[in-house]
């Protein structure tokens, strides 16, 4: 009989995360999201001017690179090579101090806001009624509650942070390309259909796999949930091998 039970409220979750599954993407979402970093507006721009520098610092070593060969070490005129060398490692340093900088700032803003969510998301739940926990399973809850707000807590801390920073340095990329050989440029985009195939590609390939891992979340809380709640029946029908089996199945 627990058997039974314990495959229809997983059935019941999985069924419940495939409806969430088919929802069309809201941008009202991410932006009610990005509400709650709103108290910590000032470590986010100062995120972003650090990541900008970096950006900047990252594009400048490359070229001092090319200065050091190009003046000092083919014509064999190392007087004032010293100063590029210099120069490079005063870059490599802000450099290291900018991803230092934001790697700080970016995860206390993430993990203010997040605290802040998890303390609305709790109250929410204590006002809610009896009817809509009859109507909602515990383990979809757990789900939301826990694992949910963990993967929010990694796009807050470092997913906004990364998204911007490889923006930003993309557009810096191409623009001091551009600056140095236009035509070499348009040689090296002939790649880009290719590299824009493969990023589809792969983001389709981690959905369907970000998707199965949700699918096996829901079906542990699930199991969890309900051999948690009934572990007076399992000990008194000794039915511990039978829920080992269950779980191993997940």
């Amino acid at each position: 009989m627990e058997t039974v039970k314990i495959n229809t409220y997983r059935r019941l979750v999985l069924q419940e995360e495939q409806e969430d599954d088919r929802r069309p993407f809201n941008r009202k979402y991410l932006t009610r999201l990005a509400g709650y970093l709103r108290p910590y507006r000032g470590a986010v721009i100062t995120v972003c001017i650090a990541s900008i520098a970096g950006i900047i610092l990252s594009l400048l070593g490359p070229y001092l690179i090319k200065i050091g060969i190009d003046e000092y070490i083919v014509p064999r005129q190392m007087a004032g090579f010293s100063r590029v060398i210099l120069l490079l490692a005063l870059t490599i340093a802000g450099q290291y101090l900018s991803l230092l900088l934001q790697g700080v700032l970016a995860a206390k803003a993430g993990q203010n806001a997040i605290f802040d969510l998890r303390q609305e998301l709790f109250n929410h739940l204590q006002s809610l009624s009896l009817g809509f926990f009859d109507k909602q399973k515990a383990g979809r809850l757990i789900t939301r509650v826990t694992n949910d707000i963990d993967s929010l807590q990694q796009l807050l801390s470092s997913g906004i942070t990364t998204l911007v920073t490889d923006t930003l340095s993309f557009l810096g990329v191409f623009v001091f390309m551009i600056w140095m050989d236009w035509r070499l440029t348009l040689v090296t985009l002939i790649t880009l259909p290719i590299i824009i195939w493969l990023v589809f590609y792969v983001r389709r390939r981690l959905l369907m796999g970000w998707r199965q891992i949700r699918k096996k979340l829901a079906n542990v809380n699930a199991t969890l949930n309900e051999s948690l709640s009934g572990i007076r029946v399992t000990k008194a029908f000794n039915r511990e091998e039978e829920n080992y089996r269950l779980f191993a199945e997940i």
